[in-house]
């Protein structure tokens, strides 16, 4: 177990409200989505690398739609696409449960006896975001759900967690934004939130640290910040 404390001088507001991440840091399935976007892609005769999706993460959906159909072309069937990649995944995870990462019950349920607030933010739609939480039995952790598909600009943009402080009910300066991706930690920067990166595919390094005040191995790390 590991907690990083990246700038000294840091005077951290006391945490009130948990702004929760789901692909990487609520669920380990970063991986597998990435791999099963390439092999949808592949289908329609198209190609698509790893590097590319990465850099992607944590975009929503009007976002991705706008940014695959100028990276793929015309040919590029977004529909077909899109369907087919969420009824594939929900048929994967109905099949084989949700993957949930280490120390994500232990965390919420410390959070919620706290009396904290916790809001899923998620950059996917918000009605299959529901469906991943309740198959995963961690929904009623959960004080609101906000998806990506709620917002004409998703991640790195501060909406998705500016929405989600106000759902909250506190200021974002009393909100923990946990998140993995790049895209994900300077949408909770921008939004003002402190902000803890759990790394998942994406290591941490220095060209992070202006967008995250902490970094931890485990969601379990950051029960100290918790008061």
């Amino acid at each position: 177990m590991s907690l990083h404390k990246l700038n000294a001088e840091f005077a951290p507001a006391p945490v009130r409200a948990l702004l929760v991440d789901m692909d990487g840091v609520l669920f380990d399935t970063e991986r597998r989505s990435l791999l099963s976007i390439i092999d949808i892609i592949g289908r329609q005769g198209l190609t698509i690398t790893y590097d590319q999706l990465v850099e992607r993460m944590g975009f929503g959906p009007k976002d991705l739609r706008r940014s695959y159909e100028t990276l793929l072309g015309p040919a590029f069937q977004w529909q077909l696409f899109w369907d087919t990649y969420w009824a594939e995944r929900r048929a994967f995870y109905d099949e084989h449960g949700m993957p949930v990462m280490p120390g994500v019950v232990e965390t919420l349920t410390a959070a919620r006896k706290k009396g904290l607030a916790c809001i899923l933010a998620s950059s996917s739609p918000r009605d299959q975001v529901i469906a991943h939480l309740k198959h995963a039995h961690v929904y009623d952790y959960f004080t609101d759900v906000v998806g990506g598909d709620m917002f004409e600009h998703s991640k790195p943009q501060p909406d998705i967690y500016l929405t989600a402080a106000r759902l909250a009910k506190q200021p974002t300066a009393h909100c923990l934004v946990l998140e993995d991706a790049v895209n994900g930690v300077k949408s909770g920067r921008a939004a003002g939130a402190q902000v803890a990166m759990i790394p998942d595919i994406i290591p941490y390094s220095e060209a992070l640290l202006p967008y995250c005040d902490y970094v931890a191995d485990t969601m379990t790390d950051i029960l100290p910040l918790l008061g």
